[in-house]
């Protein structure tokens, strides 16, 4: 079996995650890709130090060897997006990817759901997640980008609680801990209120 490790990526790590990434992205030409290319900042060492400061970035270490990464974000505490995952192309098809996934989803014991977007072209990465146990769950159109579509999928850890996606016309009232989603066409002022509930100022405004 191999040694497969996830672990917090750091500053030294940046350079050369960001070449790993290239490679990786830029391989996707092989299975539907358009082009050479990826997604913002994925051949940018500086990218990978934004995403290691906001979001959860760990490497993925096959003994002690960078192979790829893997970074996420938190939308409440019980759902995560997987925002990238890269292996470099000289390891692909040895269950790495899938090792390291399962490996993340473990770190996150109480998430109830995870989610992620993919490229329509992309038939490898469909594959993989489906592979996963994710399911398709929608549908988005980048308005700078008309080649393609882009497909969420969803990952329900515990059927019995599951972390539900609605569009925002079934929102209903009374409805708590929600996390909404959208394009934003128009914003009024920003102006300054109270919380009903902690007391504590807070800014809000029409959208």
């Amino acid at each position: 079996m191999l040694n497969i490790k996830l672990e917090k990526a750091t500053k030294e790590d940046a350079e050369k995650l960001a070449s790993i990434s290239k490679k990786a992205f830029n391989s996707d030409i092989h299975v539907g890709a358009p082009g050479p290319g990826g997604p913002p900042g994925y051949d940018s060492p500086s990218f990978q130090l934004r995403c290691m400061k906001y979001m959860d970035y760990y490497t993925i270490l096959l003994e002690t060897r960078i192979v790829g990464g893997i970074f996420v974000t938190s939308q409440g505490k019980t759902h995560r997006i997987l925002e990238r995952i890269f292996v470099d192309p000289h390891h692909h098809k040895k269950g790495i990817g899938s090792r390291a996934m399962a490996m993340l989803l473990e770190k996150y014991p109480k998430i109830q759901s995870w989610s992620l977007g993919t490229p329509e072209w992309n038939v490898r990465t469909r594959k993989f997640y489906e592979k996963l146990g994710f399911n398709q769950i929608g549908w988005e159109m980048d308005p700078n980008v008309t080649l393609w579509r882009g497909i969420w999928y969803e990952k329900v850890i515990d059927p019995a609680h599951p972390y539900i996606l609605h569009k925002i016309g079934n929102l209903k009232e009374g409805m708590k801990d929600v996390v909404v989603e959208g394009t934003i066409l128009s914003i009024s002022e920003p102006r300054k209120v109270k919380s009903r509930t902690t007391g504590k100022p807070l800014t809000v405004a029409n959208a």
